[in-house]
């Protein structure tokens, strides 16, 4: 029988099974038979093969004696008449012989697999197909191997990729693929712009640059940003919405007000004009009121003196101020 279920340990939010061998279990009463000797080296895998193969002996069955009648005086029984006579012993079974002894099973065929598992072919042999991760050798089942990053590696190869220190029964890290000490990683990890130490747990891309969680907020109201949206200032300081357009938006000349873009879409861009800005529904002649196109065409901006004009209007002064 194969022995008890492997054990799982978490590294890094990797499991990593390290699986006990397998073990012949015998019985009292029944008697190990050529069995062969276990490996001094298990490999640390559940996926290994096993080529140990245990016969039991089985108990030879003895003849039953032959019983007559209990009720029956014993000696010599004479009489004339055949009809008295006793009946006759029954005939004792003849002696069984030894059964035939049942064909050999593997203690890997006799476990029964997992749902979903693959069951290792008889015909594989003792030898591995396994090959490392890291030196892309053959993994000899003689020796511990280790089963990591979905790959199989041997114990002396599973190692740091910076400091070449090995990782077995030890923590340690991935990025991009490769493993890594503790140290090796806490030294490739970025610090942050804004407080200068290590990120070690979730980071902030923004502006090519990384940002503690708690430290990606707002200069001005120290507000976490998170996910919302953002904007950035003259030398790069980062800066809430509202924020933002009360210190950098323009005012538009027409209401005095800010133009700041709204979320149906509306004021999303600012008309220049003479050197002012004016909100969308701003822009209007200052004579006829009548909404002006942000576009050089007819029914665009025609200024005179300094005012923004329709083009009907501006006609209109040109003409009088030429009487």
């Amino acid at each position: 029988m194969a022995s008890a279920a492997p054990q799982k340990r978490v590294v890094s939010s990797v499991f990593i099974t390290l699986a006990s061998p397998f073990r012949a279990t015998v019985t009292p009463t029944a008697q190990v038979h050529s069995s062969s000797p276990t490996r001094e080296q298990p490999r640390l895998r559940s996926s290994a093969s096993h080529d140990e193969r245990i016969s039991p002996l089985y108990a030879q069955p003895t003849a039953a004696p032959c019983r007559r009648d209990s009720t029956r005086t014993p000696g010599v029984f004479v009489s004339s008449n055949p009809d008295d006579l006793p009946p006759p012993c029954a005939p004792c079974d003849p002696e069984p012989g030894p059964p035939d002894a049942p064909a050999e099973v593997s203690l890997s065929e006799r476990a029964a697999p997992p749902a979903g598992g693959m069951v290792n072919e008889p015909s594989a042999g003792p030898h591995c197909t396994d090959v490392c991760g890291f030196c892309r050798k053959l993994v000899p089942l003689s020796e511990p191997a280790i089963d990591a990053l979905n790959r199989t590696y041997h114990a002396s190869c599973f190692q740091c990729r910076q400091c070449h220190a090995p990782l077995a029964a030890r923590l340690y890290y991935t990025k991009s693929g490769i493993p890594l000490c503790e140290d090796c990683y806490q030294a490739s990890l970025e610090p942050c712009w804004a407080c200068g130490d290590v990120i070690k747990d979730h980071v902030i891309r923004a502006l090519e640059r990384a940002y503690h969680p708690p430290c990606f907020v707002c200069v001005t109201c120290r507000q976490p940003i998170g996910e919302q949206r953002f904007a950035q200032g003259e030398v790069g300081e980062v800066y809430c919405l509202q924020d933002y357009y009360r210190k950098y938006a323009p005012q538009c000349r027409s209401c005095s007000k800010l133009i700041i873009p709204r979320d149906d879409g509306t004021d999303s861009f600012t008309v220049q004009c003479l050197g002012h800005s004016y909100h969308e529904h701003c822009y209007r002649c200052e004579v006829c009121r009548v909404l002006l196109s942000p576009e050089p065409n007819e029914s665009g901006c025609h200024p005179l003196d300094g005012r923004i004009l329709c083009r009907p209007c501006h006609v209109t002064l040109v003409q009088r101020a030429s009487l």
